[in-house]
């Protein structure tokens, strides 16, 4: 039987134009240098310690927190037993923080 393709099918998606916003789109390396330096937590410590992570916001409960509140708030979650709390703020955080190094990457002050 035949069948033609879907929604969602790559084959009805039109053809890829060099977007970024395309799921398509190959990652810049300075995201994929940032998302090995966030998963690295000898050098999120590091950064932390130079100051260069002080302006990242998470927000968590519908307010803006600081990356220290954020993980507090994130201990607590997991000590209380709510983990797919916890597991929202881990990946915001971790998001935060790879969106803050690629920045610093790309303005060479990493």
């Amino acid at each position: 039987m035949n069948t033609l393709p879907g929604y969602g099918d790559e084959a009805t998606w039109p053809k890829y134009n060099g977007q970024p916003g395309d799921p398509r789109a190959p990652l810049s390396s300075a995201w994929e240098q940032a998302l090995d330096i966030a998963h690295n937590a000898e050098r999120v410590a590091e950064l932390r310690a130079r100051k260069l992570l002080d302006d990242v916001q998470i927000k968590v409960d519908s307010e803006f927190r600081d990356l220290l509140e954020a993980d507090e708030l994130l201990r607590m979650r997991v000590m209380t037993g709510r983990y797919p709390e916890a597991d929202c703020i881990a990946r915001d955080i971790t998001t935060a923080i790879v969106s803050a190094v690629e920045k610093l990457i790309e303005e060479d002050r990493l």
